[in-house]
């Protein structure tokens, strides 16, 4: 139920005097359309994907660890380097 269409009973509503059962009609009507949306998306959600019938990728997909990927990275590598030419301090 758009907003139009509220907007009209309403005013039917208010001119006749019989808001109580307009209002009980816009319950009835949006509880309706609020089941109608939830029925459609769920059967939205159900449906396979459509790639679903593509081939599998021909490379591995990449790793999701990225402590490994850290380790790996050029820039690790160099401030590992000069960490170990850094002179230690004696500790107090």
């Amino acid at each position: 139920m758009e907003r139009a269409e509220r907007m009209v009973l309403l005013a039917i509503g208010l001119a006749f005097g019989v808001l109580v059962a307009v209002l009980w009609v816009l319950l009835v009507l949006t509880s309706l359309t609020a089941v109608h949306r939830f029925v459609k998306v769920w059967r939205q959600a159900s449906l396979p994907p459509a790639d679903a019938a593509a081939p599998a990728p021909t490379r591995p997909r990449p790793s999701r660890n990225l402590s490994a990927w850290w380790e790996r990275h050029p820039a690790t590598r160099r401030w590992r380097e000069r960490q170990a030419r850094r002179p230690t301090r004696p500790r107090r």
